[in-house]
C-alpha cells in the first residue's frame, strides 16, 4: 500500500507547533503548542478536516507545548509539557535554535471538548515532570513513552485508565523523547525519537502483556517529532524531523508537529 498525501484546501487559524492533536468523532482537537509570534498558545479548538472549520472549544488552565493528550471518557487529557520561564509573558518555551527553555511540568489537565468553553481543570500529577512524552490508546487503556526532563531522557512507559492513576508498563532499552508510538496486536511500538546523544533511528517494542521491551529494527535514517498511526493492518510513520545520528554532531529537534 502506497499513501499519497495532498496539501487540504484550508490552513488552521493561526500558524503553531508543538501541539497535540487527537481525533475525536471525525474531528480533530487541538491543544497548545508554540504559536506566532513566540507566544505559548492556550487555546483548545476543534477542527473539521473536510471543511477546515475551526472552533474554540477550551482553554488551558496551564499552557504548554511538548505535552502528550489522549482522550479518556470523553475527556481530552493533556499530560506534562513545557512552561515558559515567564508565564506573564506569554514567551515561546522552545526557541527557533531547537534547545527547549522553560519548566517541565506533571501537571495532567482536563476538558470536556463537549461542554461550555471553559478552562481546563488540574486533575492529576504524573509520577515526574516530564515533556516530550508521547501518548497511545488501546481500549481504555493510554501509555505514556518516555519523554525528558531535564537533559536526560526517560525509559519508563506508564499506563493509565482514568488520567489520574499511573502504573509501570515496561521500561525501555534506549530511553527516549520526541518518539512516534501506534499500538498494534497487543504491542506498543516506538519509533525513532531523540536520545541523550541526538536523533535515533531505533526500533522498539513492548509487550503489553508482559510487559518486555526490547530493541527490533531501525528506520532507514535517524527521526524524531514523527507520527505513527494503524491504516488496513499495517504500521504507517509519517513526518518528523531528521538529522545526524546518535553519538553524531547535531542538535535536537527544533518543533513537533
Amino acid at each position: 500500500m502506497v499513501l499519497q498525501a495532498i496539501w487540504a484546501p484550508y490552513q488552521l487559524q493561526s500558524p503553531i507547533a508543538a501541539e497535540v492533536a487527537v481525533t475525536d468523532s471525525g474531528r480533530l482537537l487541538i491543544a497548545g503548542g508554540t504559536a506566532s509570534p513566540g507566544s505559548t498558545a492556550g487555546a483548545v479548538t476543534r477542527l473539521n478536516p473536510v471543511t477546515g472549520q475551526e472552533r474554540r472549544v477550551g482553554t488551558l488552565a496551564l499552557p504548554v507545548t511538548d505535552a502528550a493528550a489522549a482522550l479518556v471518557h470523553g475527556r481530552l487529557l493533556i499530560f506534562g509539557g513545557r512552561v515558559s520561564q515567564d508565564p506573564s509573558r506569554g514567551r515561546a518555551s522552545r526557541p527557533a535554535s531547537g534547545s527547549r527553555v522553560g519548566q517541565d511540568t506533571s501537571g495532567v489537565q482536563a476538558l470536556a471538548p463537549g461542554g461550555p468553553q471553559a478552562p481546563a481543570r488540574h486533575l492529576a500529577s504524573l509520577p515526574l515532570a516530564t515533556s516530550g512524552l508521547a501518548a497511545a490508546t488501546t481500549g481504555s487503556t493510554t501509555y505514556l513513552v518516555g519523554g525528558e526532563r531535564g537533559t536526560s531522557r526517560l525509559a519508563e512507559v506508564l499506563r493509565t485508565t482514568d488520567g489520574a492513576r499511573f502504573a509501570a508498563a515496561a521500561s525501555l532499552p534506549v530511553p527516549v523523547a520526541d518518539a512516534a508510538t501506534v499500538v498494534l496486536a497487543g504491542a506498543l511500538w516506538v519509533f525513532g525519537g531523540t536520545t541523550s546523544a541526538g536523533i535515533t533511528n531505533v526500533i522498539q517494542r513492548v509487550d503489553l502483556a508482559g510487559g518486555q521491551a526490547k530493541v527490533v529494527g531501525r528506520l532507514p535514517r535517524p527521526l524524531a517529532a514523527a507520527s505513527a498511526f494503524v491504516l488496513d493492518g499495517r504500521i504507517f510513520v509519517a513526518g518528523g524531523l531528521t538529522g545526524p545520528a546518535a553519538g553524531q554532531p547535531g542538535s535536537r529537534p527544533a518543533g513537533r508537529a
